[in-house]
């Protein structure tokens, strides 16, 4: 009986060390006591790395189950639950209506994915109205070379339509005013059908999903130690990855090829709102100030330092400062940057960037401490 205890201890150690897509709920969602049918216990797994369980663990053919209605044009917040972050990654948002034949991706996120466990998103305002799963994707920085995908049960616009279950490129309006047969004053509405085909071609454009690590299209696998730089991140990326993070056998496949209609850049929302934010309360602020506290002083003077690396170290500074305060945090924590030289400090819910830390310190997992 001993035995069985520490066995089911190390399981469920197992289970919360990786993580796993809470809201929306994914198929099988152990997480979901509302949901019917089958839990999967092993939701934080990858993927096998042969491709049997891609996509979506072999869940996207289940009954289908809307755990949420979204709207085209809106926005959303996905929550993600466990430990392990493999030293973060990159990650990918996307939509498929064709039970994951074909996933066009709606978002990007370059290194740092999924260390906050918040993201704000949005629907693609030409996103076609019927029954779609969402999918989170994540390739890891650290650890085995994986991929882990989590996919919800969405309806998208407000009405489930099954007849929106095809492949993209097969969706058409079909829908037309009937005629009865005698002159009327008002033909059909052709702009209305043109503008409906216009958005779903819109739509179909988009870039489809990268996929590495599970024996797919391309044979691609992501390079231990570098965030994945993806080649098409649709129209919304957040970070910037130097990359590229993955090798291909073959780069014939639709997810490498560049998209000339998309503007890939960085989201670089802007930082007015942030100077205008009340500095940090004296709790949080005195968690910093103990952190430096403790960091020793270099008794010599330091040694030079190239001129290059100091550019660097700004330039990915500045470009940290940038996004981390679209995340959402626990206020008094401490959100570090991809090189550990500056911070972000968490005050009512959102990161207030404060600049470089202390000579000598260095910031990792969320506390600022002497280097090494």
């Amino acid at each position: 009986m001993k035995g069985t205890l520490i066995l089911s201890g190390l399981l469920a150690t197992a289970v919360s060390a990786h993580m796993q897509l809470s809201k929306p709920y994914p198929i099988r969602s152990p997480l979901n006591k509302d949901g019917k049918g089958e839990k999967d216990y092993s939701y934080t797994n990858p993927l096998s790395s042969s491709g049997s369980d891609y996509p979506c663990k072999g869940y996207a053919n289940d009954e289908f189950e809307a755990v949420a209605t979204w709207q085209p044009g809106s926005s959303q917040e996905m929550t993600l639950e466990g430990s392990a972050v493999h030293d973060g990654g990159s990650c990918q948002l996307s939509l498929t209506y064709d039970k994951g034949k074909t996933f066009k991706v709606i978002e990007s996120i370059e290194g740092d994915c999924p260390i906050a466990k918040k993201y704000q998103f949005d629907i693609p305002s030409d996103a076609p109205s019927g029954d779609a799963l969402f999918a989170w994707t994540w390739f890891n920085k650290v650890g085995n070379r994986e991929m882990y995908m989590n996919c919800a049960m969405i309806t998208i616009g407000g009405s489930s339509n099954r007849n929106a279950n095809v492949h993209s490129e097969d969706r058409e309006v079909k829908h037309a005013p009937k005629l009865d047969g005698k002159p009327t004053h008002k033909g059909p509405n052709k702009n209305a059908n043109g503008q409906t085909k216009n958005a779903k071609s819109s739509f179909d454009s988009l870039p489809d999903l990268f996929v590495a690590n599970v024996n797919q299209a391309g044979k691609c696998v992501t390079i231990e130690g570098q965030a994945v730089h993806f080649p098409n991140p649709g129209p919304k990326l957040i970070g910037k990855a130097d990359g590229p993070g993955y090798k291909c056998a073959d780069d014939h496949v639709p997810f490498l090829k560049n998209s000339s209609k998309s503007e890939h850049k960085p989201d670089t929302t802007s930082t007015t709102n942030k100077s205008e934010k009340k500095p940090a309360t004296t709790k949080a602020m005195s968690k910093v100030a103990q952190a430096f506290g403790n960091a020793p002083v270099p008794a010599a003077a330091p040694a030079p330092v190239d001129t290059h690396v100091l550019s660097t170290e700004a330039s990915v500074n500045n470009h940290f400062s940038d996004y981390v305060g679209q995340w959402s945090c626990h206020s008094g924590d401490i959100i570090c940057a991809p090189n550990g030289l500056s911070f972000a400090l968490c005050t009512n819910g959102k990161p207030i960037f404060m600049g470089s830390v202390a000579a000598g310190t260095i910031c990792r997992w969320g506390v600022i401490t002497a280097r090494h």
